[in-house]
């Protein structure tokens, strides 16, 4: 930050300098971000997150899920546990390898030295898996003792599908319940919206939006401009809120689009559609941040500064306050990019993963306990005795009956 101190202590700078030490200072000041992917899932969005020039670092307990084919070989790798064969979506031996050799990840200095530089620390990975959903919130918590409000850290999950398996969703349960009670900030994005899909498309899909949503707060789609704007403290207020967070973007957006539609209204359709797991509509939000980058003929349109169809939707008005940066560029298109932050835990999503659970547990224990004794015991009457000779545990042939089969055979 040695162009900061320069500026402060001297002000006064004239010509191409102040234009060079402008230039610097914006790069110098943006919000330092390192994404952590752990397990499969997290390591993909490692990879995305690594080609859209953000900060990386990947864990995993499987060596296969990081080889050269899947994590590319530049981005920094750390193996929890000493097997590397996985955690075989079983969150009590994810939890098992990491604490083997866990600490020697933080002294491992590629990725301490990572944690130190940035503003704010992501940690992705997939709930209902073994290794993310067991190494994430320990990562979290770790993080959270070592550096307190020093530093902000995020979890960011990734949720299953109702149809995947009953132990995804009971990690998944496990996993939200211990992110919950450390009193962070976090993101989740349910594959459930693409239920329809094949799990590698639906995975790439949650995917993209996980990077777009972590490169919305690193403030990547943040354009200088004449009236409001959201600064690097403005971020961290609205990021670092301790409850659920989700952001929601929309691209590419025309006038003839708007003469369909409000913004609002878009923006409230794409709530509804999106990957981010559904808010819980109490009006309970904290802060909320509106990024807008549109033609100047879209102004009236957007009706920036007036949020009430959107804040009717959630329920009420952000407590805290709302940031926005409205920025006017050269484009026949614009992108409206809305944050949420401070809300509520998603609990009629996370209920529906409950009820499943429970009633897989009901039909297994009607399982266990069906009672055919009695038709075994007429069944048992009604077929010969069993030839036990066939049962012996001797199977190894003298040398004698093995000579006289080949002499009787070959004779």
């Amino acid at each position: 930050m040695s162009d900061v101190k320069e500026v402060l202590s001297n002000p006064v700078v004239s010509g191409t300098s102040l234009q060079q030490t402008k230039n610097n200072l914006q790069e110098d000041v943006r919000l330092k971000i390192l994404v952590v992917g752990v397990g499969n899932a997290g390591n993909q969005v490692a990879v995305r997150a690594h080609k859209a020039n953000l900060d990386v670092f990947a864990i995993n307990s499987s060596i296969r899920d990081l080889s050269d084919q899947i994590v590319d070989e530049d981005i920094p790798c750390f193996i929890i546990g000493k097997e590397a064969r996985g955690a075989g979506k079983n969150i009590e031996k994810g939890i098992e390898l990491f604490k083997s050799n866990g600490k020697e990840l933080f002294q491992t200095p590629k990725f301490i030295d990572k944690v130190q530089a940035a503003d704010i620390v992501f940690v992705v990975g997939a709930t209902g898996g073994g290794t993310g959903a067991a190494a994430c919130p320990e990562i979290c918590t770790l993080l959270k003792k070592i550096y307190g409000d020093k530093k902000i850290v995020i979890f960011y999950g990734i949720t299953p599908k109702n149809c995947d398996s009953t132990e995804a969703l009971k990690n998944t349960l496990i996993t939200l319940d211990k992110i919950k009670s450390l009193n962070i900030p976090y993101l989740l994005d349910d594959l459930h919206v693409y239920e329809d899909e094949a799990n590698d498309r639906a995975f790439a899909k949650t995917d993209d939006h996980v990077v777009e949503s972590i490169r919305a707060i690193a403030g990547h789609f943040l354009n200088i401009s004449n009236s409001q704007m959201i600064d690097e403290n403005d971020m961290k207020i609205l990021a670092g809120e301790p409850g659920y967070m989700a952001v929601y973007m929309l691209n590419n957006v025309t006038n003839a689009m708007l003469d369909k539609k409000s913004m609002q209204a878009m923006l409230i359709d794409r709530i509804k559609e999106s990957p981010a797991m559904m808010i819980q509509k109490d009006g309970i939000v904290r802060h909320m941040g509106v990024i807008i980058n549109c033609p100047s003929d879209m102004t009236e349109a957007t009706k920036t500064g007036n949020y009430s169809e959107l804040t009717s939707f959630i329920g009420g008005r952000p407590s805290g306050g709302v940031f926005e940066n409205y920025s006017v560029n050269n484009g026949t298109s614009g992108q409206f990019i809305v944050i949420l932050s401070g809300m509520t835990f998603p609990q009629n999503r996370i209920s529906q993963y409950i009820e499943i659970v429970k009633k897989d547990a009901e039909n297994a224990q009607r399982v266990k306990n069906i009672d055919i004794s009695a038709e075994v015991s007429q069944i048992k009457n009604l077929l010969p005795e069993s030839d036990s000779s066939r049962l012996t545990s001797d199977t190894a042939a003298s040398e004698d009956d093995i000579n006289d089969a080949l002499g009787d055979y070959f004779s």
